[in-house]
């Protein structure tokens, strides 16, 4: 009985948080700190809810995790770490690809969204990138860091290597990360993030570099480590990816309080004649009673036109039905001199 009532404690805990605006991570394991099974060999097959976004040919990319003794990574001059918990996964371009027309294969990670995104909605998007120390032949660094969201768990047939080999040809429906320069200090976790609005229906997304690169988009990386080669390639690792829906803020703001004055003046000089409310909402009901409960004015759409006609001055009770707001009943002082 006890076990049962703090489970329910924790779930009203987090339905609370949820109503209180904290936006659900639409990415299933964006930590990717779950796995499926300890990775010994590196591969991104094991990380649940992950693949190299090709059908059949899943170990390209590297996954790293603490349960195979992998993160953090020990070097001789340096320790990488995660950025967030346990795990990461690895990703660049092979030798060569900085020539257009060099022969080309890249890649890529394929993550799973919780529910697919809705047309019109808006979004953000998150993650962290950096450049490794420890990799020899990848010792520049680039800005070409893009997402492409889409329907099926594979982004292109597997027919001539599917997006390994074919990335371009999706390279005009993709989201660009907002990047001012090639990210080159190595060892540093680079925080990269997006808004942007659905067209609806995806329910996967694939990150990487789609787009061909030039030389203004790569530098070559800065700080401690391994040594490059004459052949240039590009390798960065990739964590906590966070996916939102962003509230929508288009609803129209509260309408302001009705303001009910307590005396008017109706003596014809043209100045608060009239009992006028402020801000009055559409649609009031308005019945004013004598001090002996007599109804001596009635509407069903006040629009601050009573000027007390027929009435001597003195003390009235007005009483306001408002359609969307709790009834008011006031005293109302009728100043004639």
């Amino acid at each position: 009985m006890k076990k049962r009532f703090i489970i329910a404690i924790i779930q009203i805990f987090l339905l609370t948080t949820v109503v209180r605006g904290q936006q659900e991570n639409l990415i299933l394991n964006g930590s990717l700190e779950d796995y499926i099974n300890c990775p010994l060999a590196p591969n991104i097959t094991e990380a649940r809810f992950w693949s190299t976004g090709l059908e059949g040919n899943d170990d390209e990319i590297e996954y790293f995790h603490a349960c195979a003794g992998y993160v953090p990574v020990f070097g001789t001059t340096w320790i990488q770490s995660a950025k967030a918990g346990e795990a990461f996964f690895g990703a660049g371009n092979s030798i060569g690809n900085f020539d257009t027309s060099a022969y080309h294969e890249r890649e890529f990670a394929t993550g799973k969204l919780k529910e697919c995104l809705k047309m019109g909605v808006r979004y953000k998007l998150s993650f962290f990138v950096n450049p490794p120390s420890n990799q020899v032949s990848a010792w520049v660094g680039y800005d070409c860091f893009e997402v492409y969201f889409h329907s099926n768990p594979y982004p292109l047939s597997s027919q001539n290597l599917g997006i390994i080999r074919r990335f371009n040809e999706v390279a005009p429906r993709v989201l660009k990360m907002p990047v001012d320069a090639p990210i080159v200090q190595r060892g540093v976790w680079r925080k990269l993030e997006l808004e942007f609005t659905a067209t609806g229906d995806e329910c996967y997304f694939t990150v990487g570099c789609f787009n061909w690169l030039r030389p203004e988009n790569i530098d070559t990386l800065v700080g401690p480590g391994a040594t490059g080669n004459v052949f240039p390639a590009v390798y960065y690792l990739y964590d906590d990816f966070v996916l939102t829906e962003i509230p929508d803020d288009t609803t129209p703001p509260p309408a302001p309080e009705p303001v009910v004055p307590n005396v008017f003046t109706p003596n014809g000089d043209g100045s608060n004649d009239f009992w006028v409310i402020k801000n009055l909402p559409p649609g009031t009901t308005l019945a004013i009673y004598n001090r002996w409960g007599q109804q001596v004015y009635f509407t069903e759409n006040y629009t601050n036109d009573w000027g007390g006609e027929g009435l001597p001055g003195g003390t009235y009770i007005a009483e306001l039905i408002f359609r969307d707001l709790p009834p008011k009943r006031q005293a109302v002082y009728l100043k004639r001199e």
